[in-house]
């Protein structure tokens, strides 16, 4: 309960920090790629009993799905940031991706929040964020920034008339 209540500070501190950007794709993106993650692959890891006590589905604790919210906010947050050093939204995304998740994963295997089973590594987790997560990102962030053009070009059409 402590570990789920914690996570849900840190998502409405980034949110109150971070009010004039919408983070409202991210929080959504977040929430159900953690939890399909967390349910299709939950045999693969072992979750630490004493930390969390909130499960959603068997052995995927609340906490958990709710961290995914929290790596695809500041993800995002640090890809706008590279994105006006690298002019490339899919290298900053998946940079930023990479870099977040990874310092998640790596956090959270030493503090004993969770353990692997022997077939999988904290390699090949942290290829892992590289690659499918940063491509989820940069999905949800090319959509809000297609959907923010649309509506740039409709006010100003609407401002026209």
């Amino acid at each position: 309960m402590l570990f789920t209540i914690a996570v849900l500070i840190i998502i409405a501190t980034i949110i109150w920090l971070y009010r004039e950007k919408n983070l409202l794709g991210e929080v959504i993106l977040g929430f159900i790629v953690g939890l399909v993650w967390e349910i299709a692959t939950e045999p693969l890891w072992d979750y630490n009993d004493y930390m969390f006590s909130l499960y959603i589905y068997n052995d995927v604790p609340l906490a958990v799905v709710l961290g995914w919210v929290v790596v695809f906010m500041v993800s995002s947050i640090i890809a706008d940031y590279l994105c006006e050093r690298v002019k490339n939204n899919f290298i900053a995304t998946v940079t930023s991706i990479f870099i977040v998740g990874s310092l998640l994963e790596i956090v959270g295997v030493y503090l004993g929040l969770w353990t692997y089973t022997n077939t999988f590594t904290l390699t090949k987790v942290i290829v892992g964020w590289a690659m499918a997560g940063g491509f989820m990102l940069w999905m949800v962030r090319s959509f809000d920034e297609y959907v923010e053009d649309k509506i740039r070009a409709f006010t100003r059409i609407g401002r026209g008339w």
